[in-house]
């Protein structure tokens, strides 16, 4: 019976310790969500062939090549949008808590506390969520958002707009005429 006990225990053990050594190298390789880089007091330029058409700031990020090829960048994030037509001229500011970049399409989401405002015609937006389409150089959301002019206050969900928010809509609205 001593045999039979010391040989089931040692079965158990080996049994055991085969599961945990399997469990670890399975989740080893399957860290699909480990950065590739992580980077400190980030600058990322958004170039188009003869112009810039936005530079963002952040103090930390973390790149990831793997799935979805992006960068996330995070703390302090600011990006300034610059005119197409004055090469140069700032036109309005974004800051938020975080910023997803999409690598192959160079297209962003921030996320958090976002706000956005216009240096043209003194106008701010503040929502939850908001993307940025490189090519199309608009700005939209589906989440609630907030437009603050010197002529009204707009309030509602679902929002497209460009990038000096001169020509905004929102899709469910409601509002104050000042």
């Amino acid at each position: 019976m001593a045999k039979f006990f010391i040989t089931f225990l040692s079965l158990l053990c080996l049994v055991a310790c085969s599961k945990s050594a399997d469990s670890g190298q399975k989740h080893a390789t399957d860290s699909t969500n480990t950065p590739d880089q992580i980077i400190v007091s980030a600058k990322v330029s958004f170039v188009d062939s003869n112009f810039t058409k936005a530079i963002l700031y952040a103090d930390s990020g973390f790149a990831y090549s793997k799935k979805i090829p992006q960068t996330v960048l995070r703390h302090n994030v600011r990006v300034e949008f610059f005119s197409a037509q004055k090469i140069g001229k700032k036109i309005s500011t974004l800051v938020a808590d975080s910023v997803i970049i999409f690598d192959d399409t160079k297209d962003m989401i921030a996320q958090g506390k976002v706000m956005v405002n216009s240096e043209e015609n003194s106008t701010s937006l503040s929502t939850s969520v908001l993307q940025w389409d490189n090519k199309t150089r608009k700005l939209f959301s589906s989440e609630y958002v907030k437009i603050v002019s010197p002529n009204e206050i707009l309030e509602g969900y679902g929002f497209e707009s460009d990038e000096k928010l001169s020509y905004y809509k929102i899709f469910k609205v409601k509002g104050i005429e000042r």
